[in-house]
């Protein structure tokens, strides 16, 4: 791999764990000179980063150039969480592949219920494992990347309680392979936050 590539790879790893992380808000414009200064680098690295996070829709490009956060909307959230859904739901339903690597009850159980990022990272992983439980990469990459797309709301989850007993109830039914009743519980999980849409929608975008 060239120095090139390899400099762009880091700032698209290192970018994308920062947007993970909540740092930037839905709807800002990304300074891209800001950015190259930051991580100590030059502008075409980052460009070729975040064009390839425009491509998984987690930054959208701006009318007359440049970049941003995409802003969310309460409709487009919804959308979100009901194509993650099922998409999680699918893959239980068509599951081909072993299910014994189902655990994360020990991470689930460390928890601190007010660390909202371990929280949405430990979500993110258990709904991935139990995705490739499909046996497919693509049906494994699809359920990544709407959780991607889903982890600013999953950051701003806070109106929702006891969301550590709800993971640990996903995990012990994913873990002991009772499908039929971790199909109903998963969309219980989705439909509980469709409830709170509001105050989760304007949590991530930063509203009174």
């Amino acid at each position: 791999m060239s120095p090139e590539a390899v400099t762009a790879e880091r700032i698209y790893l290192d970018f994308k764990e920062e947007m993970l992380r909540g740092r930037y808000l839905p709807g800002i414009a990304l300074n891209v000179q800001a950015i190259a200064d930051e991580h100590g680098m030059s502008i075409s690295p980052v460009r070729d980063g975040l064009q390839r996070m425009i491509g998984e829709r987690l930054i959208a490009a701006r009318a007359g150039g440049g970049f941003e956060c995409p802003g969310l909307s309460e409709d487009a959230a919804r959308d979100l969480y009901l194509w993650h859904e099922k998409l999680v739901r699918w893959a239980i339903g068509g599951r081909r592949g072993a299910v014994g690597h189902i655990d994360l009850l020990g991470e689930i159980m460390r928890l601190d219920p007010d660390d909202q990022v371990a929280i949405a990272s430990v979500t993110a992983e258990l709904f991935y494992r139990i995705g490739e439980a499909s046996g497919s990469i693509e049906h494994m990459l699809a359920v990544r990347s709407a959780g991607e797309r889903l982890h600013i709301l999953r950051l701003h989850e806070t109106p929702l309680e006891n969301r550590k007993g709800e993971l640990k109830r996903l995990a012990v039914l994913a873990k002991n392979g009772q499908f039929a009743p971790l199909r109903r519980v998963i969309s219980i999980y989705h439909r509980r936050r469709i409830r709170f849409l509001h105050q989760i929608v304007r949590g991530a975008n930063r509203l009174p």
